[in-house]
C-alpha cells in the first residue's frame, strides 16, 4: 500500500515526497519511543575521551519533541503537508479543537536501524514528522542532537 497516495492524495508530487521522508522517519521515532526504557538514551560515565561502551561505535542522541492525538480528520492531516514547524502543527490542531499531549524525549541512534538513524540525520533541522499511531497520530521534530 502507498501511503503517500493514501494519506495525502490531494498533495503536490513535492509535498508528498516530504510526507513519505517524515512517516518513515516517525516510524523510526515510534519504534524507538515505543521501545520503552532501553531506547531512551542514558550518557555512560566516563571522561570525554572515553571509548564508547558499545564496542567503539559512536551513536547520536536524537532530542525530539512531540505531540499526540487521537483520531484527527483527513482533511486535517492534509494541511499538514505544507506545515513545517511543530508549533505551526500546534496551532493548526488547536485551531480544529483537536486534544494533544506533548513529549520531550531522547532516542539514541544505536536503538534504530543504521540506515534510518541515517536519514533522521539527515532530516533539516526542526522538520516535521507526521505518523499514524493505532487510532491517533504523532507529530513531532528532531530539537537537537548530541
Amino acid at each position: 500500500m502507498d501511503l503517500r497516495r493514501s494519506l495525502f492524495s490531494a498533495a503536490t508530487e513535492a509535498q508528498t515526497q516530504r510526507m513519505s521522508s517524515r512517516l518513515l522517519l516517525a516510524v523510526i521515532l515510534l519504534a524507538a519511543l515505543g521501545a520503552g526504557s532501553a531506547a531512551v538514551a542514558q550518557t555512560p560515565p566516563g571522561p570525554p575521551s572515553a571509548p564508547p561502551a558499545n564496542g567503539g561505535v559512536h551513536t547520536i542522541v536524537f532530542e525530539t519533541d512531540t505531540l499526540r492525538t487521537g483520531p484527527i480528520p483527513n482533511e486535517i492531516i492534509q494541511k499538514m503537508g505544507p506545515i513545517h514547524t511543530l508549533q505551526g502543527a500546534e496551532d493548526l490542531l488547536k485551531q480544529n479543537r483537536i486534544p494533544f499531549s506533548w513529549q520531550h524525549s531522547e532516542v539514541d541512534s544505536a536503538s534504530i536501524p543504521i540506515d534510518l538513524a541515517m536519514q533522521l540525520n539527515n532530516l533539516p533541522p526542526k522538520e516535521v514528522f507526521v505518523l499514524k499511531q493505532g487510532e491517533g497520530w504523532m507529530i513531532g521534530v528532531v530539537t537537537g542532537k548530541r
